[in-house]
């Protein structure tokens, strides 16, 4: 089953005009690139990298300040601390005026004193025992 091997036939064109040089066209020039300006390289070379490298620095600083927003907004937010605010501003409240602290007690006749009263108190109390 082997077939006979094929091959694409050569074809060669007549070439044209830019392959073949006159003698008006003058003298050869010089070749373009033969002699590169290694200086112009290196600073080529030197900005490209400069360039990358303040891309790379620009997107970290980008990224840790985004990160940094989404944290406090997320995780450090005090929004979830109103309730504790509010319950804290009421007790500190109380603890400052004289106030029944349930019906029951208030039914009873027990009275909450204000905390600088009720150490005054406490204070005269252990004073006069000695």
């Amino acid at each position: 089953m082997s077939h006979p091997t094929h091959y694409t036939p050569e074809f060669h064109e007549e070439p044209d005009s830019w392959h073949r040089h006159t003698v008006d066209e003058g003298e050869p020039q010089a070749e373009h690139g033969g002699k590169p300006n290694n200086f112009l390289l290196a600073i080529a070379f030197l900005a490209s990298l400069g360039f990358v490298a303040a891309v790379i620095l620009a997107s970290f600083l980008y990224f840790q300040k985004h990160m940094t927003s989404l944290r406090q907004e997320r995780a450090e937010s005090t929004v979830l601390s109103t309730d504790f605010v509010k319950y804290r501003d009421t007790a500190q409240a109380a603890l400052q005026d004289f106030s029944f602290a349930t019906p029951d007690l208030a039914r009873a006749g027990t009275v909450m004193v204000p905390a600088e009263e009720a150490t005054k108190r406490v204070i005269a109390r252990y004073g006069a025992q000695k």
